[in-house]
């Protein structure tokens, strides 16, 4: 089912990009950086080691577009293909 592969992700002010399982109640965006500073914030869906869905959802960080810009830079600098 494809709300298995559903993880949650930040990208922290160091550009380091952590990511864990969604845990609604247990684990949220905030957990990765005990509440601190992020670049960004969302949800990735990940089937088979690619990227099928990429969002820019956190209700702690609330994300601007620009703030996803940053995100979506930094996968494709790093060689994933972020045409799809």
């Amino acid at each position: 089912a494809p709300h298995k592969n559903k993880w949650i992700y930040v990208l922290d002010l160091h550009n380091r990009m952590y990511i864990n399982k969604k845990q609604a109640g247990e684990f949220h965006h905030s957990s990765f950086t005990c509440g601190g500073p992020v670049r960004s914030a969302g949800s990735i869906v990940v089937n088979h080691g690619v990227i099928k869905q990429i969002t820019a959802w956190s209700g702690h960080y609330r994300p601007t577009e620009d703030d996803f810009a940053e995100v979506i830079d930094f996968l494709a600098t790093r060689g994933i293909d972020m045409s799809q």
